[in-house]
């Protein structure tokens, strides 16, 4: 999703703009757009990396593919490092507005159904005991769901 140049996430990387960096000068009711791009962008990295699973399981039953493996590590180690950062940018944003814990909690919650449904809708153009490469889909649905539990 494009950010317009004065959204919250631009601005964090903008040095100019030192305010962004203050949590208690963020005015989280002009920001809600924001504040809601901040933790969508932040599920949607968790979901990401409960779907490398699926290339542990093809890489390790094919033996092949090792230059896709190493790019798809790549982008995992990428992945992690944006991960990092949004938890970081979380963490400060609730610690300057403790009223907002409640919110983002429910928020949280509310997506909980992604991390039970996505791995179905991953797997739905395979029929039980047919998914390639092992794949065990009660396995990579548990997966996804740890991972939601750790965010």
């Amino acid at each position: 999703m494009p950010f317009d140049h004065d959204s919250l996430p631009m601005r964090l990387f903008t040095a100019s703009h030192e305010r962004a960096w203050n949590p208690g000068g963020i005015d989280l009711s002009r920001e809600r757009s924001d504040w809601l791009a901040l933790t969508d962008d932040e599920v949607e990295g968790v979901a990401a990396e409960a779907g490398y699973t699926l290339y542990d399981w093809m890489f390790q039953q094919s033996g092949r593919f090792s230059g896709l493996e190493r790019g798809i590590r790549l982008i995992q180690r990428d992945e992690a490092r944006h991960i990092a950062f949004g938890v970081h940018v979380l963490q400060r944003l609730l610690a300057g507005h403790p009223g907002l814990i409640e919110l983002f909690q429910n928020e949280v919650a509310g997506l909980r159904r992604l991390a039970e449904d996505d791995p179905d809708h991953v797997l739905a153009g395979f029929e039980s005991g047919n998914v390639p490469f092992g794949v065990d889909r009660a396995a990579f649905r548990q997966r996804c769901l740890d991972q939601f539990e750790e965010m």
